[in-house]
């Protein structure tokens, strides 16, 4: 179950992503909606943190494959 759900919700995360690079914006807690303008920084750091925790989603179960095979 691990090895479907954690990809999916990689790729679901890598959607997000794309849809706020689209529409030049990110959520911010305490704010909601923030454009690229008005928070460069959380934008940017917002969209890094979520490439990367969904790489990971999407990694972790065939890297945790291998090592088993190993």
């Amino acid at each position: 179950m691990y090895q479907l759900l954690s990809p999916l919700f990689g790729f679901i995360m890598l959607g997000y992503v794309g849809y706020c690079f689209s529409k030049e914006g990110t959520h911010s807690r305490g704010y909601g909606w923030r454009t690229k303008a008005e928070a460069p920084k959380t934008f940017f750091i917002n969209q890094t943190l979520y490439i990367i925790f969904s790489v990971f989603l999407i990694l972790s179960p065939i890297v945790n494959s291998y090592m088993k095979v190993r």
